[in-house]
């Protein structure tokens, strides 16, 4: 695993689409965040304490 840093320079919006396109997109980037915030935090558990993960019961309660 690495890590990458970016910087924003700049923000163009002339091109945002309709309503429904940036709340997808929006939607899209909180699964992306959520995913990574999931597995950092599963590594964590891994490496404080010798633990055990139950898959199934954190994808279902990801789902809710």
């Amino acid at each position: 695993l690495g890590y990458m840093l970016v910087k924003v320079v700049e923000v163009d919006t002339s091109s945002i689409a309709d309503p429904e396109s940036v709340n997808t997109a929006k939607a899209e980037l909180n699964q992306v965040l959520s995913d990574e915030y999931l597995a950092a935090y599963k590594q964590s558990l891994r490496e404080k304490v010798k633990v055990t993960v139950n898959q199934r019961l954190l994808l279902e309660n990801t789902n809710n």
